[in-house]
């Protein structure tokens, strides 16, 4: 009669990496890979899967990264499941999306005394370089907010160079915004980040905008 969890574990599949001296990987990637063998040898699918447990059997890390959670709540490598049961899919995990905001704050910082050109170029590069990681992944719903956020960052620093009422007014008709909404907008007392978010600076300010100065978003 069953009496405890060791009466009711089955090993159904195995993996392990390849044998080697692998100092280019990291454990956790180590992890993924034994991880991926298994459950091919267990002849199963990642949406069968409805807990984990993460965990290493190396003295020096295995102070850490183990515990056991949902798919959906769980983060391995930045990465995390949709909460479905009959199609999960891989996304961003809010840790990911967080460290990304930081350090695009660092780079479009509005007392870092660059042009435009300048921050496009390092954010771009970054940019670039994050996805070339991420872009794996199958549900991109964060990824809309995320463009949203990149571009009105830009928009605040923009707004910010431009300084004086006059040059604002000046570049928003330049951008085709008429004269009375231009002169309300560049004589208006709201702070950077609020003008970023405001209609005719928005609309001055597209997409396109940004992309024509060499800027690169992630997913396009």
């Amino acid at each position: 009669m069953a009496t405890g969890i060791k009466d009711k574990v089955a090993i159904i599949g195995m993996g392990c990496t390849k044998f080697g001296e692998r100092w280019d990987v990291g454990a956790e990637e180590l992890m993924v890979e034994a991880f991926q063998e298994c459950i091919e040898d267990a002849g199963i699918d990642k949406k069968d899967i409805q807990a984990a447990w993460f965990g290493t059997c190396m003295d020096e890390v295995n102070v850490g990264k183990s515990g056991v959670s949902r798919p959906w709540t769980s983060k391995l490598l930045g990465f995390t499941l949709t909460n479905s049961v009959r199609k999960p899919q891989i996304r961003l995990h809010w840790k990911t999306v967080k460290r990304l905001k930081e350090r695009v704050r660092e780079l479009t910082a509005r007392s870092c005394g660059r042009s435009l050109a300048s921050v496009v170029g390092n954010l771009t590069e970054y940019l670039r370089g994050w996805w070339n990681y991420f872009g794996r992944i199958e549900s991109r719903n964060r990824l809309a907010t995320l463009d949203r956020w990149l571009r009105r960052r830009l928009r605040m620093l923009v707004w910010k160079q431009w300084k004086n009422p006059r040059t604002k007014v000046r570049n928003l008709e330049k951008l085709g915004i008429d004269h009375i909404n231009a002169m309300i907008c560049g004589n208006a007392r709201k702070k950077h980040w609020r003008m970023s978010k405001v209609k005719w600076v928005a609309i001055a300010m597209p997409e396109r905008y940004f992309i024509d100065k060499g800027l690169y978003l992630p997913g396009n």
